[in-house]
């Protein structure tokens, strides 16, 4: 990395102080968060406790026989009333229905939830039963102040207001904690407690409604943060310089003398045969922790490099040495090799050879026994590299010197086999294709060891794969014996021979490239020069691999007849 980019960076210091202080903050939050909730439970809590004593005050200071009985009235009225005049409580004609209850004890009931609305910080107090059919909640005695209360029978229902469901009010009265929220324009947000009315006979018969205002929670909730935000900030104020200072002398300036000691020994001049280095083991970190650890670890590896720079040059020189004698070889190799294609005027032959290493396992070689007899060889060396390259030229001496001799191509084949078999401690064996061709026919007498079917063109240079009969590689055992067998080749057809690394050659997905592409694109380039074949099959490998690195080398040769 560059020294611009590393200048760019924010240093370890840095970055640890706003760490620290990204997460005192974060915990502070959390803390506000979790410790608000807490005291706002148990705020309503001690509400909820007020009032159900209030609700149990203003019950001992009503006549209950008097309330059971308004209540009986009540309901007894709003039921017998016909639903479709029910759907107006504010209609004159239903608070009609009620108007009669409104007596001397009515109003001294509502007296009582008067004064006691007046003297606490409730929004209202009321009695009330439940609807639940309609989901209205049906006012009974309501002491809000003169002009907003509702006389007996009239209901707030979710068309009017709002209006808790019966499992709300029901977990309302079984929560010590829980009084449900709503939203009014009139009363704005506000919260509810249902505590249940008995009568006389200790039976249920409606609710104690209190209307409460957020107002109040909400006051002693900033007053508890007020109070209580200042003082936890302190704390973590105090907790961040004691953390950040903690981590600054026993982590961040360590580190900083294991960088400023890394920045020399990176800075410094190449060591030398003769020269050493000590920087981190001069570094002075007081603690036995994991820096300590570190510390020596790369005082370590900063000796162990020492000694490796050494080996390495003594390697690098080898293999600089090795890989010139690889480059000399390729070059013998590739001389080996012809290249003078035009051997004879009755013939269109080329051929190529592409290593997949420095020197190559595959060969091709033609020339001519006689003046009209054309010998083709094409083989494949196991394994790759020095070892193969060299079982290689000899293998290719041996066919072209037996060759020359003169006889049928199955004995050529069985006296290289023999010659190879003999102190191949190695166990390496080549496969080959030999051809002798008789230009003047046409007539191509071949044994194949063990190589790739050839692909024969008639006179429309239209290609096909012929499977020839099969022999056992060359080299593996002593005598062993080869089959002869027979190809005319007419004007304008011709015959193609590759190696493995042709059908085998792969893409990424390990898919390869297969006889059928090898045809496909034989066929596709009908009248083209042997020259040109070769290159369409070279293209179709390199766009199908798509660059992907080869294992295998590959080799081609092709022969068409004039």
């Amino acid at each position: 990395m560059s020294k611009e980019k590393t200048k760019n960076k924010k240093s370890l210091k840095r970055q640890a102080l706003q760490l620290i202080f990204v997460s005192v903050l974060l915990l502070q939050f959390i803390t506000v968060l979790v410790c608000s909730r807490f005291f706002l439970k148990s705020t309503v809590r001690n509400h909820k406790i007020f009032y159900e004593k209030l609700a149990a005050y203003v019950q001992s200071e009503l006549d209950m026989e008097y309330v059971e009985k308004i209540f009986r009235e009540t309901k007894e009225i709003y039921e017998k009333i016909p639903e479709e005049n029910r759907k107006d409580p504010f209609a004159d004609d239903y608070k009609e229905y009620f108007i009669p209850l409104l007596d001397d004890d009515f109003f001294q009931a509502r007296k009582v939830l008067t004064n006691c609305r007046e003297a606490t910080d409730i929004i209202n107090i009321s009695l009330t039963f439940y609807d639940r059919e309609n989901v209205r909640l049906v006012l009974v005695v309501d002491g809000d102040k003169s002009g907003y209360a509702y006389l007996p029978g009239q209901y707030i229902s979710n068309d009017n207001g709002v209006v808790e469901s019966w499992d709300e009010i029901q977990k309302t009265i079984s929560s010590d904690s829980y009084m449900p929220l709503s939203h009014t324009s009139l009363l704005g947000y506000s919260a509810t407690d249902y505590e249940p009315l008995y009568g006389p006979d200790g039976t249920m018969i409606g609710f104690t409604t209190l209307d409460i205002s957020l107002n109040v929670l909400s006051d002693n909730l900033f007053l508890f943060l007020t109070m209580f935000v200042p003082t936890i900030l302190a704390l973590f104020l105090i907790l961040s310089i004691i953390l950040s200072r903690s981590i600054d002398i026993r982590i961040i300036s360590p580190i900083h003398l294991l960088v400023k000691a890394a920045r020399s020994y990176t800075e410094r001049d190449k060591v030398s045969e003769e020269e050493s280095s000590v920087f981190f083991g001069n570094v002075n970190i007081h603690s036995s922790d994991e820096l300590a650890e570190l510390r020596d670890t790369m005082a370590d590896m900063e000796q162990n490099i020492n000694r490796s720079m050494k080996e390495i040059r003594l390697v690098s020189a080898e293999k600089e040495r090795i890989a010139a004698e690889l480059d000399i070889a390729a070059q013998i190799q590739q001389s080996a090799l012809p290249t003078d294609f035009s051997i004879n005027e009755n013939v269109d032959l080329c051929a190529s050879m592409t290593p997949a290493k420095e020197v190559a396992g595959d060969f091709y070689d033609f020339f001519m026994i006689d003046e009209d007899h054309l010998a083709m060889i094409i083989a494949d060396v196991s394994g790759k590299g020095v070892p193969a390259a060299l079982f290689m030229m000899k293998g290719k001496e041996l066919l072209k010197i037996r060759a020359e001799k003169g006889g049928k191509p199955s004995e050529i084949l069985g006296y290289v086999n023999n010659a190879l078999a003999k102190g191949n401690d190695n166990a390496m064996f080549i496969t080959v294709w030999l051809g002798i061709l008789e230009i003047s026919t046409g007539i191509i007498t071949a044994s194949n060891a063990g190589h790739e079917y050839p692909f024969i063109a008639d006179e429309n240079q239209v290609f096909s794969i012929y499977k020839d009969p099969h022999g056992a590689f060359c080299g593996a055992f002593e005598g062993l014996e080869y089959e002869d067998y027979e190809i005319k080749i007419t004007k304008g057809g011709g015959i193609f021979l590759y190696t493995d690394g042709v059908a085998e050659a792969k893409r990424a997905d390990d898919k390869m490239f297969e006889t059928d592409r090898i045809e496909s694109c034989l066929n596709a380039h009908k009248g083209s020069s042997s020259q040109e074949l070769l290159t369409a099959i070279t293209e179709a490998i390199n766009d199908f691999t798509s660059g992907e690195e080869q294992y295998d080398d590959i080799t081609m040769l092709c022969l068409l007849l004039k």
